[in-house]
């Protein structure tokens, strides 16, 4: 659990997918609240009075009912679930620093990913087949192949395929792997998160009703049309349990209080304007020793990016072979099938090719998705060297975690917990609420 990313996850029928396919369906049902077709929130005002707010945002005739789940919750159970695989082998606590093309006529072709464990300074290394870059929006992996891509050679020019680089100076030059924005209304946004108990008196200082898990809730300031520098709100998000820990997402422009007000950066001031903000919610009672307050302060939150795609780019074949006439990229090739051209693949999933800000919420959802289709395209090939095409024309991309993924080869492993990230993403029309 990392409270700087509680976020949660709305599953929908593309992650469902992904959960179907690993047997895993059942227990994120059994951690995660449905969404109705129906969304509701009780507005909690500052004077104590709630109210019931709905929305239809879900088509009644859709063949898969969305679910709400913690990030903490989704990536245990699918961490859990590579552990148990006995050809699966999970490196905990690393971080993959960086690839590195191999040495030599007889490694022409081939990668290496070098880790290191946390704190350590020796580096190890992997030499993997097929390297799966599920990385996140700052990617490594893809800033790499962008790099080699970008330093490529026409066929024509002086010194291709020749040096050092010849493994992808053979290649011709490409901006495949560059990233490109699209514009969305909640980019530049920034937020942080405060977690509450799973259950706490709504009606604070009256030591009315709790509140119930399973509800969403709405905190309204009472600076709301009075002073935009210091109004904000607290969106609280359905758990299953009342001992879940609840995020109350706090979502603001660049200039508001919470970031340019230095006395909002220590515990006294923040726990004088949160008191201020939300007289109606007894806020010594809930937080008061926890700590959490004072790492709200601390905490410097988060800022929503553009939307973001690689121009193209999903899959980077590094090979020795030619360049193709008129072709930025060649067939996915893999060593150990009988080629003998002892190729890396390296393919992006996820954040690592497609970055979504929360108003538009389809982290998760895509980056599973990418999974199942990646999975799907290795399936129905009788051998590595027929997987061609492996580009976004297919939506077929992948994704190393930076720790146990980088480089295992072990694709499988690659897809849940890399885009956590996205996970925000899930609660985008519930902060515009």
């Amino acid at each position: 659990f990392d409270p700087e990313r509680a976020f949660l996850y709305l599953i929908d029928g593309r992650g469902e997918r992904f959960t179907d396919a690993f047997d895993l369906t059942d227990s994120v049902h059994s951690k995660s609240v449905p969404l109705g077709e129906e969304f509701c929130v009780t507005i909690c005002t500052p004077d104590g009075e709630r109210k019931a707010q709905s929305v239809k945002i879900i088509d009644p005739n859709r063949a898969v009912t969305p679910h709400w789940i913690a990030r903490n919750d989704f990536v245990s159970l699918v961490a859990d679930k590579a552990a148990a695989d006995p050809g699966i082998t999970v490196l905990e606590g690393v971080t993959a620093t960086h690839l590195e093309l191999m040495q030599g006529e007889a490694n022409a072709g081939r990668v290496r990913v070098k880790y290191s464990e946390t704190n350590a300074f020796d580096e190890q290394m992997l030499e993997p087949w097929l390297v799966v870059g599920a990385d996140g929006a700052r990617s490594m992996v893809r800033d790499t192949i962008n790099t080699w891509t970008q330093e490529g050679l026409d066929a024509d020019e002086p010194g291709a395929g020749r040096g050092p680089l010849a493994a992808f100076r053979r290649w011709r030059r490409s901006d495949r792997f560059e990233l490109e924005s699209v514009p969305s209304p909640a980019a530049g946004l920034r937020y942080k998160v405060l977690n509450l108990p799973g259950s706490y008196p709504l009606d604070g200082k009256r030591g009315g009703e709790p509140a119930t898990p399973s509800m969403t809730y709405s905190y309204r300031s009472s600076y709301a049309g009075k002073d935009s520098y210091r109004e904000t709100r607290m969106g609280l998000l359905p758990r299953v349990q009342k001992d879940d820990v609840r995020t109350s997402n706090f979502i603001t422009p660049p200039d508001h209080a919470l970031w340019t007000d230095p006395t909002l950066q220590t515990a006294e001031g923040m726990w004088a304007f949160l008191e201020e903000s939300f007289p109606q919610l007894d806020l010594k009672r809930v937080l008061g020793g926890t700590g959490e307050v004072e790492r709200f302060a601390a905490s410097r939150g988060g800022t929503f990016p553009m939307s973001t795609t690689t121009k193209g780019g999903a899959a980077f074949p590094v090979s020795s072979g030619a360049v193709s006439e008129g072709k930025d990229a060649a067939p996915l090739v893999l060593a150990g099938t009988g080629s003998g051209a002892g190729e890396t693949a390296i393919v992006l999933v996820g954040d690592a090719m497609h970055h979504f800000p929360p108003d538009v919420g389809q982290g998760v959802n895509s980056a599973l998705e990418d999974v199942m289709e990646l999975g799907k395209a290795l399936e129905e090939l009788d051998t590595f060297q027929e997987a061609a095409n492996l580009d976004s024309n297919k939506n077929t991309s992948t994704s190393t975690s930076a720790g146990a993924g980088a480089g295992a080869g072990a694709g499988a492993e690659a897809g849940a917990g890399a885009d956590a990230g996205a996970g925000a993403g899930a609660e985008s029309s519930i902060k515009a609420t």
